[in-house]
């Protein structure tokens, strides 16, 4: 309220939501079963981590959960007790006791890890997210075409082995129509047609 010289406001302070961090999120084979680490820091307020599993890299579902521990720094770990043949998917999902949540980045355990381009927003309009499996480390170029073989957007990444979650962005400016997203890892290309469409 105002009453003309003093105005009165009322504040709503949102705190930050889930403040606790993933530091480190990895999977092994540890024989045919897959084993998943996990590091977090500044763990406040967390009920759990749940568990969530892929064939496909798209569609999750909910394999088991882990109770949090609410501590500065923790370590946690998890076995999927099914056998891994070729590529399993896998992400954290963190929850609070009031129900907030946040994602990991995706992970991919695999007996047998190839270079291959897995997801790929198609059509595209702004940017492009799209999902690279690397069998080791490497340097990873990727490259947009247009219908003209033009190359209208190129990368140079760091890539780590397992799965790479890309994204392209500062696309708005291409008109619509066909481009080539073209990835190359160790002498190998792989291509994907894609649509840009506002």
């Amino acid at each position: 309220f105002t009453d003309g010289n003093t105005t009165m406001i009322n504040v709503i302070t949102c705190g930050i939501v889930l403040q606790t961090a993933f530091v480190q999120f990895k999977g092994l084979l540890s024989g045919n079963t897959a084993v998943l680490f996990w590091n977090t820091k500044g763990e406040t307020n967390l009920q759990q981590y749940e568990i969530e599993r892929s064939y496909d890299g798209i569609k999750f579902e909910k394999l088991g959960f882990v109770n949090a521990r609410n501590i500065s720094e923790a370590s946690y770990n998890f076995t999927d007790l099914s056998s891994v043949n070729g590529k399993v998917f896998y992400r954290l999902k963190m929850i609070s006791y009031d129900q907030k949540f946040k994602y990991s980045n995706v992970i991919v355990v695999s007996n047998n890890l190839e270079f291959e381009v897995t997801a790929t927003d198609n059509p595209f309009k702004n940017s492009i997210k799209t999902s690279i499996i690397l069998p080791t480390e490497g340097a990873l170029l990727i490259q947009l075409f247009d219908a003209k073989a033009v190359v209208v957007k190129k990368l140079n990444i760091d890539g780590k082995k397992g799965i790479n979650q890309i994204l392209i962005d500062q696309l708005s400016g291409l008109p619509n129509g066909l481009y080539l997203l073209q990835a190359s890892f160790n002498n190998e290309t792989r291509k994907i047609k894609l649509l840009k469409a506002n």
